[in-house]
């Protein structure tokens, strides 16, 4: 899951994500895929925009920043998080893989579902 929290100096036509079909190759430049592996184009501007990416459905690729002012570094700021099932036994980070909560790093994220009139009004 990736979240837009935000960017400074970047250049409307930069920073998008593209979803590719699994048939294509991994580690390809996006100016190398196959066009007909696209599925989508998504480019997040506003604040918390955020995309769920199913690996195990869709490749994703990152069109680069780009600079509006080529004197001022660009930024964009990202919130990436993942979830996943364990491994298995036979998979290759298996010995690295545990179901054991983290003791010296713990980490919760409160899920807060807002009101049916909340949610109504935020969109308004």
């Amino acid at each position: 899951m990736t979240t837009f929290v935000g960017n400074e100096n970047v250049a409307p036509n930069s920073g998008a994500t593209f979803m590719h079909d699994m048939q294509e190759q991994t580690s390809k430049r996006l100016n190398q895929t196959t066009p007909e592996l696209i599925c989508a184009r998504v480019q997040r501007r506003n604040l918390l925009d955020t995309l769920l990416i199913v690996d195990n459905e869709r490749k994703h690729s990152i069109w680069p920043v780009y600079a509006v002012d080529p004197v001022k570094q660009a930024t964009r700021d990202m919130l990436i998080s993942f979830t996943r099932k364990p491994v298995t036994q036979n998979h290759t980070s298996a010995s690295l893989d545990s179901l054991n909560p983290q003791r010296e790093l713990p980490m919760e994220l409160p899920v807060i579902v807002p009101s049916q009139w909340q949610y109504r009004a935020f969109l308004r």
